[in-house]
């Protein structure tokens, strides 16, 4: 603020008073605080449309029927759902299977387990991030899906199971070739099968760019 000169009119001092008052009580509030941040959610990304089972995607009662889940509200921003509140529930076969998922994103820990087929025929499926994940119950989870994205996050730090075993189980299946994936998961499941990594692990290994993150 300029400094008060002399000559000025009584207006204009009493102008200059008021904002030297002005500028005091900014320097002592601070800024205006920003609006708050969303509330964690399950958030999941499609490319051109809401799964067909979920009719009224801005209606929460008709995700939980979806899912089998207890969210309590859903917000939803272009084809962004973002879920709240749900208690953990394991996520049942061919749940999400072609829908055009593109990203899915645990923030509030509900996904316990996936199935076969879960996640299969999202071909632009390029992030998944589940950390509470403690089983992939059985094969072909990614079937055919990731197929036309180089670069893929997969983060299941806690998943145990990969697989109903330590070897090759097909969880990944002829989806992921030529990847650049990051992968995050326990640190035992370098080492699960006979001192070697799990098998499904091996496979992204020897069919990928792999950077294995462990936990």
């Amino acid at each position: 603020m300029m400094n008060k000169q002399i000559g000025w009119s009584n207006e204009s001092n009493l102008l200059w008073e008021i904002g030297k008052k002005l500028e005091r009580l900014i320097q002592v509030a601070g800024p205006a605080p920003g609006p708050p941040p969303p509330p964690l959610a399950l958030i999941l990304r499609f490319d051109s449309s809401f799964p067909g089972g979920v009719a009224d995607p801005n209606d929460v009662a008709n995700w939980n029927t979806f899912f089998g889940s207890t969210f309590t509200s859903v917000t939803i921003s272009g084809l962004e759902a973002r879920l709240v509140g749900s208690a953990p529930f394991n996520m049942a076969s061919s749940e999400l299977v072609s829908t055009g998922l593109n990203y899915i994103d645990d923030q509030i820990n509900c996904i316990l387990s996936i199935s076969i087929y879960t996640l299969a025929a999202n071909p632009n499926l390029a992030t998944v991030k589940l950390p509470a994940l403690t089983s992939i119950l059985n094969n072909y989870v990614f079937m055919g899906s990731c197929t036309d994205v180089d670069n893929i996050t997969i983060y299941i730090p806690a998943c145990t199971s990969i697989g109903a075993t330590v070897g090759d189980d097909s969880v990944f299946s002829s989806a992921f070739g030529s990847k650049n994936i990051t992968l995050t998961v326990p640190a035992s499941r370098m080492t699960c099968n006979t001192g070697n990594p799990d098998g499904d692990i091996q496979y992204l290994q020897a069919n990928n760019t792999v950077s294995v993150v462990t936990v």
